[in-house]
Parts: structure tokens; C-alpha cells; sequence
């Protein structure tokens, strides 16, 4: 798994390692995990430092672990960070996934299988008559990081076609939960929450723009949709992870406050509204959900587990 330390990588490097006996092994940009940290706590996966950026670098990890199927989850993972850093995100997300591709044919001759972890951002601005949204919809993406994962699922696609790999697209929605970086909308939300509940800041939660809707997923249940995937998507082609359902982010910050039983008031500043925001996004989980998969987690306890982490702290 590339992208091992990150976000939905440690939720899925916990279900991979849960009741299997084979060797999984991951790759982050550091040397290895912290002492301590979450990633270091899986003593079943076995780590290497990799940077999809450098040729070097991949083909140093992929000559070592010869896998037999990648899950691809490195990237720059930030839209709001996309717009600062347009060209860098190009590089690991479009160019760093042809790379891996590329170098998995020519050195990994056990490789069989690959899923990139793409994005519902690859859409872009969808009509409200044409959501919820289906695979077939076109890319038009309107963000930096959005235009990075379009261009990454065509060059995987085209690699696969060159090499004989098998390539699966996972088109995730929103997906949130314990774990999840404060650089992110929700978990920057729940620390201030929580930060005014230990009378550290005066009761104001400040937010952007809520005036969006977004299909949210616990992350738990992202990852599973991966599994359920690499086991039996179809190759070459894109699945929507996500719920089916919408929700405005007001809807889902004003949850927040309840859960949090703070009584914050909710100020807008204008520091934390993008440049560009796509109004709606909400998709279609069909195709998903014919292999087998649902989706076990409701939103509140999502939010309740995540104000749960922070506030554990």
C-alpha cells in the first residue's frame, strides 16, 4: 500500500491486517513510523520509506517487496492546499501515479492487481438534475486537486492497458472519521469544539463556506469499499464510494455543536472560504453496492467518535 501513514491508508492497513496471514507491506515518505504513533502500533506491516515523486525512490521499494496487488493511496490530499500548490499536486497525485504504474511493469513482474484511490472531485460542477451522480458522468473538474486525480485515473488506465495490469478506480466521496488531519473541514471544526469546551476559546466556532452539500462516508466504511473492490471490480473500470445521501455542511456543523453540547455560535471567517467550491456533490453507490458492499456507520456517530478522538487528546 502506498500512502500507508496516511488517513484512510491506516484505517485500511487495520482491516487488511486484521485476520490475514499473508505479508502486507506499506510505504510512507518518512523512514518509518514514530515511536508511538498509530502506524508504528501495526507490528503486522512491514514499512518502507518511498516518494512517488522520485523514479529512485519507487523503484527501490517496488524491487524490494515485489508485490502481487498495490493499493494506491499517496497523494497530496488537500483541495484547499491544491489551489497554493497547483504544480506539486499535479506531480504526486497525475504524474506520481503513471510513475508507480510504469515502474510496476517494468520491475514487478508478480504485480497483478492495482486500485487507485481516486476522487469524486474529478467531477466537478454536476447539474442538481444529473445527481446522484453515476460513473459514466463526465470529468470537468473545477479544482487543482480535482484535475490532479482525473489525470491520474487516465494515465493508470492507460498504463494498465499498455502492461496487462489490472486497474480498479475508487471515485471516493467525502470520507471522514477518527484519524482525520485538522487541515480538513470537520476535524478543525471538532477541535475548536473541543477546545471551547476545555474554556480555552470563547464559545464562537469559526467556519467557511457552508453553503455546499456533500455525500459524507465514514472512512471505516471507505475502506471497505476499497477491499470489496480489489476483490472484485470490474478492471478498468471507476466506482463511486461514497453513501447516496447528502448533507449541507451547515446541516452537519449545527450536528456538531449539538453533539458537542457547547451552545458555540457559528461566525464565518473569511480566511477558510476556497477560492472555488463545487455546490453539490452526491453519488451514486449502485454499482458498489452490487458487489456486496454497504455502508454500516451513520453520520452522528461518525461525529460522535470524532469529537470523541479530539477530545481524548
Amino acid at each position: 500500500m502506498t500512502g500507508g501513514g496516511g488517513f484512510a491508508g491506516l484505517h485500511l492497513l487495520r482491516e487488511l491486517t486484521r485476520n490475514r496471514r499473508e505479508g502486507v507491506a506499506a510505504t510512507t515518505l518518512e523512514a518509518r513510523p514514530e515511536a508511538g504513533s498509530e502506524a508504528a502500533k501495526l507490528t503486522d506491516v512491514e514499512w518502507f520509506s518511498m516518494d512517488v515523486a522520485s523514479t529512485d525512490s519507487v523503484v527501490e521499494v517496488v524491487r524490494q517487496v515485489r508485490p502481487e496487488i498495490v493499493y494506491h493511496l499517496a497523494g497530496q490530499a488537500s483541495v484547499g492546499a491544491s489551489f497554493g500548490s497547483p504544480l506539486p499536486t499535479w506531480e504526486v497525485n497525475a504524474t506520481g501515479t503513471l510513475r508507480l504504474l510504469t515502474v510496476l511493469a517494468d520491475e514487478s513482474s508478480r504485480t497483478q492487481r492495482v486500485l487507485l484511490a481516486s476522487s469524486a472531485e474529478v467531477y466537478g460542477v454536476v447539474p442538481d438534475g444529473s445527481q446522484p451522480i453515476q460513473e459514466e458522468t463526465p470529468y470537468r473538474p473545477a479544482t487543482p486537486y480535482g484535475a490532479s486525480k482525473a489525470a491520474a485515473e487516465v494515465a493508470a488506465l492507460q498504463a494498465s492497458r499498455a502492461s496487462g495490469i489490472e486497474v480498479v478506480i475508487a471515485r471516493a466521496f467525502n470520507h471522514i472519521g477518527p484519524g482525520q488531519d485538522e487541515r480538513f473541514v470537520l476535524p478543525s471544526m471538532a477541535r475548536q469544539l473541543v477546545d471551547i469546551l476545555s474554556r480555552q476559546s470563547r464559545p464562537v466556532l469559526r467556519v467557511g463556506n457552508l453553503d455546499v452539500e456533500r455525500d459524507f462516508l465514514d472512512v471505516r466504511d471507505v475502506v471497505l469499499g476499497y477491499i470489496a473492490l480489489m476483490t472484485a471490480g470490474q478492471v478498468g473500470e471507476a466506482y463511486n464510494v461514497c453513501s447516496g445521501r447528502s448533507h449541507s455542511l451547515e446541516d452537519v456543523v449545527v450536528r456538531l455543536v449539538s453533539l458537542s453540547g457547547t451552545g458555540a455560535e457559528i461566525e464565518v471567517d473569511p480566511d477558510r472560504v476556497r477560492p472555488a467550491d463545487i455546490p453539490r456533490l452526491t453519488g451514486d453507490p449502485g454499482r458498489l453496492r452490487d458487489l456486496g458492499w454497504e455502508q454500516r456507520i451513520e453520520l452522528d456517530e461518525t461525529l460522535r467518535d470524532l469529537l470523541d478522538e479530539v477530545g481524548s487528546e
